[in-house]
Formats: structure tokens, sequence, C-alpha cells
């Protein structure tokens, strides 16, 4: 199961790309029913967006990062860090909502549950990130799979870096 690879830009207030992503990526979590835990599977849907509180981040203020959403009020959220030579996913969270009937059929619990975790994610400065095969990021009650990804930040030309 994968759902539709989509791109993803951030740009900054000169409409400059600061971020770029393509990738498709499926959640495996579980929740309560009134008969018992389920396991569940669903997967970015086409559809998502980028919101407005991603950011290219600010020098020696804040990192940039990319948000997601999808579905009922659910996000997935990559935060980037950088060195002289490197840059990586420093932290990636996934927030997601119960009360989505439609990915948590027939739960007792309606609340917003989040996890996160620290990524092996990373890349030279001016060069992409390009994982073809599937990369799994554990969580302590998620598992984000992404397929087929290319992801970079603090891009230098508006677009993907021809090596990657």
């Amino acid at each position: 199961m994968h759902g539709a690879s989509a791109v993803f830009v951030v740009q900054d207030g000169n409409k400059t790309a600061c971020i770029m992503a393509n990738f498709s990526a499926d959640f495996l979590t579980n929740y309560i029913t009134k008969t018992g835990p389920k396991n569940v599977t669903f997967s970015l849907p086409p559809n998502a967006k980028v919101l407005n509180t991603s950011s290219c981040g600010k020098e020696n203020a804040s990192n940039p990062s990319l948000v997601i959403a999808f579905g009922g009020g659910h996000t997935l959220n990559l935060t980037f860090a950088r060195n002289a030579t490197r840059y990586s996913v420093q932290l990636m969270s996934f927030v997601y909502d119960l009360s989505d009937t439609q990915i948590f059929p027939s739960a007792i619990s309606n609340e917003t549950k989040s996890d996160e975790s620290i990524t092996d994610i990373m890349a030279d400065i001016n060069k992409k990130y390009r994982c073809v095969s599937s990369n799994q990021i554990h969580m302590k009650n998620v598992t984000v799979t992404f397929h087929n990804a290319t992801i970079q930040a603090y891009l230098s030309n508006d677009s993907f870096s021809k090596e990657g």
C-alpha cells in the first residue's frame, strides 16, 4: 500500500523555494475501539497541502520546517537543521485526530494525539536526499514509511540539486 507521490514546496517571503520534498508516505498506528485495540495503516493522500506554518527559518532563531496537512486534522512536520557541510531532518512529528472516522472508525476517543522522532534523513549541503526504497521512521506509537523520497532543504537555486 502506498499513496500517490506528491511534491511539497516551502517558500520564503520572496517566493523563493527553501525546502522541496517529493515522496509518498504511509502511516501505521493503533487506536482503541469498544472491541479492543485496532491497527490501522493509511496513506498520505495526493491532496495533502503545505501549511503556512511551514517556514524557511530565521538565522540563529528558528529552523526551517515543512508542515503537511491532510484529512481530518492530521499533520506531518519535518524540522531541518544544518552544520557547515550537511543538513538533516532533525525531528519528525506527526499529529493525528482520532475523531476522523474515515481513518479511525469506532474509536472510543476523539482526542488529538502526537508523536515524534529523530530521523536518519541527511545529505550534504547543496545536494538532495534521495531514497528509492522504503525508509521507516519509528516513533513511539506511529511508524511513518516514506517511499521514493527526494528531500532537499537550504536550496540554492529554487529547485532540486542534480546531485544526490
